[in-house]
Order: C-alpha cells, then structure tokens, then sequence
C-alpha cells in the first residue's frame, strides 16, 4: 500500500530539505523569513510621502533611529517562528483526521495482530515516527509486539506523552526569549533618548539667553531626546503585546492537539486491546475487527 500522508508535503521545512522535530520550528529559517520581511517593510515606508513621516505613528519606526527596526525585527522573528509552528501543528493534525476516516477506531488490537498494524502504519504514513500521534501508536503495537502484555501500554503510551510534552515546551523557549527582548531594546531607545536629551539640555544651558533662537534651537534637541525615549519604548511595548497574544493563542492550539491526542487513545485505542484472557472466547467473532485493513 503506498503511503497516504507525507509529512514532506504538509511540513515548509521538510520541503525544503530541512528537518525539525515534531512541531519545533527552525530558527534560522524564521530568521530568513523575517529578516526579508522586515526588509521589506522598510523598503515600503520609504516610498511614503516626508509629511505622513513626521505627522503619523510611521514616524515612530522611521524617524527614531535603528531600535525600531531592531525591534520590528525581533517582532517579525517571533512572529515567523509561531507561524511556522501554528503550520506544523495542523500538518500534525491531520493525522487523527487520517485514523478517523479510516475507522482505526473500529478494530481490536492484541499481541497477534500488533506487528500487522505496525506493517499498517509504515505503509499508511511515510515516516510515521514524524507524526506524534502515529509515533505514539507505533511504540505501543511495537510493546504489544515484543511484550505481549496489554497492561504496560499506558504507561509506554504516557512516557511518550511526557516526552513529547517537554518537546513542545522546549520549543517555546526562543520564542519565550524575544517576547523578553523586545521591551529592552525599547528601554534601550529609552536610555539613548534621555541620553540626547541631557546633553541637549545641557548645551542649552549653556546658551546664552538673551538669544532666543539658539536657545529655542537647543531645546528643541531636547525634545527630540525625549520622543525618541518615549517612541521607542512606546513601539517595543505594543510589538511585545502583539506577539504575547498570538505566542498565547499557539500555545493554546498545541495545548488542544495533545489533549485530542490523549483522548484518541483513550476513546479509540485502550478500549479495543483485546486482553489474552479475552481473546479465546472473542475470536471468532472479533476476526474481522482484528486485522488492518488498507480501506
């Protein structure tokens, strides 16, 4: 039977020759990604017209310096890596869907016909140990196989959700680590600004007052400090906001596809393990749940 689903089609990275496990996302490839984007937006507001610069909130990205585009950075780059993750978590999906549609539900499984599913899943899913789910059922049928004891599946079952939990935990570690970054990089726009607007202060104080011109021309060095103290970090902090509120709602998303996958095995699998005892007297009539079917 040829494989069904490949995860070299439903994965970018695996696309493109590149290897991740689970849902993790490839760093450097978000990087990429973002770094053209970013590119891109700045590209695009330079086209703007000189007054929207210096009336509208552009001017806060375009007319503050290099931190905002640092930022604007770092919010693509988080941004990119929960995109590519929010995808891989609905590639991973689709193989409950798989396993519903084909009634995987409606077999029995037991020592005998264990390596036969195992055979089942190889040729259902290319790379199966790619898919969460289907690497989960795999190493049970693989127990089933080698142990014959219906009684140790949950607790291989379990141990691989534990592990594969902390993967996903890993994973939102970097994305974790620029949620923290962005907001420095707008206290540090903070303390470049303040630093500008001190030495402007200063230079006005040294001005002779009676000049009202100069004068007027030293404070405004000073104010520009302080917009580019409070802009900066005003801008960082919205970035941070954004990307905490997707950062939450994939986390949610991944949180709901292993809690699908936890009820998979316990609605379609851990009832239908047909113990040793059982098995005698339920064979005959169980035969056709029994086997895989290529359906």
């Amino acid at each position: 039977m040829k494989a069904t689903l490949n995860i070299d089609k439903l994965d970018i990275e695996r696309r493109i020759g590149l290897s991740g496990k689970f849902t993790s996302p490839h760093k450097f490839l978000a990087l990429l990604f973002a770094t053209s984007l970013t590119i891109g937006m700045a590209v695009g507001l330079s086209f703007f017209p000189a007054s929207w610069h210096s009336d509208t909130p552009l001017g806060i990205v375009t007319q503050r310096g290099l931190i905002p585009y640092f930022t604007l950075l770092g919010f693509n780059w988080g941004i990119m890596l929960l995109l590519m993750k929010s995808r891989k978590i609905s590639a991973q999906r689709k193989a409950i869907k798989f396993l519903e549609e084909h009634k995987f539900s409606d077999h029995g499984f037991h020592a005998d016909n264990a390596k036969e599913w195992m055979t089942w899943l190889n040729a259902s899913f290319k790379s199966p140990h790619d898919f969460i789910l289907v690497n989960r059922l795999y190493s049970a049928f693989a127990s089933l196989n080698a142990l014959r004891d219906p009684s140790a599946l949950p607790g291989v079952v379990s141990s691989h959700a534990e592990s594969d939990e902390i993967q996903s935990d890993e994973s939102y570690a970097f994305p974790s680590m620029l949620l923290f970054l962005i907001p420095i990089l707008g206290f540090i726009g903070t303390v470049i600004g303040l630093s500008q607007s001190i030495g402007g202060f200063g230079a006005a104080l040294s001005q002779n007052t009676e000049d009202i011109t100069n004068l007027i021309a030293s404070l405004q060095n000073v104010t520009g400090g302080l917009s580019v103290a409070f802009d900066t970090t005003l801008f960082a902090l919205l970035c941070a906001l954004l990307l905490q509120l997707y950062f939450s709602m994939i986390r949610s998303k991944e949180s709901h596809f292993y809690e699908d996958c936890t009820g998979f095995f316990q609605k379609s699998f851990f009832p239908n393990i047909i113990h040793p005892s059982q098995q005698t007297s339920s064979q005959k009539d169980d035969d056709a749940k029994k086997k895989p079917t290529e359906g």
